[in-house]
């Protein structure tokens, strides 16, 4: 009884934060802003999202299936996310003064979908610790394989989103040359 009190609480508090995370004209959480400027980078581009966002899941499966996470994994990963959470908060200040000093539209455009990717990156890793939290509270052996698959995608699009705001950096220290 108490194990299904806990739960429900957990899944109420979530909604309610969901759904206040992607109101439209919210000012402090707005979630819904932040997945669709990044997305914005791919208009026109319907196969990168396929590609990117969808191929992914058939991997995590892959992994899902194969192997679950031990905790001492979920650690490690929660050490690596913390340190990228850092150095694209502290990379993001550092384009954000590059933007200011610059009046080139498309360097502009291109600072801008960065910026975008970079909020999305911090986004989702903020959500795969939350992930990763209540991973090591399961014991259950099913629950244990869908949240491996749930941490597998997000890692992986971690990486992906990672090479993206990579390649943008590139394209903006090449334009300086």
């Amino acid at each position: 009884m108490k194990l299904y009190i806990a739960f429900s609480l957990i899944i109420l508090s979530l909604v309610i934060l969901f759904i206040y995370g992607i109101k439209r004209n919210n000012n402090f959480i707005n979630i819904f802003k932040i997945v669709t400027d990044h997305f914005k980078i791919f208009n026109g581009a319907k196969k990168h999202i396929i590609v990117l966002y969808f191929v992914p899941i058939l991997t995590s499966i892959g992994i899902s299936v194969l192997h679950t996470f031990s905790d001492s994994m979920v650690e490690a990963i929660m050490v690596v996310i913390s340190v990228v959470i850092s150095a694209l908060l502290s990379f993001q200040g550092g384009i954000l003064n590059i933007e200011s000093n610059k009046n080139e539209e498309r360097k502009k455009v291109i600072l801008e979908e960065t910026n975008a990717s970079i909020n999305f990156t911090v986004l989702i890793n903020i959500i795969l610790v939350f992930f990763m939290l209540i991973y090591v509270a399961i014991n259950n052996s099913i629950f244990r394989i869908i949240f491996t698959a749930i941490i597998s995608y997000i890692l992986l699009i971690t990486f992906l989103t990672i090479m993206i705001i990579i390649k943008r950096i590139r394209i903006l220290f090449k334009q300086d040359d």
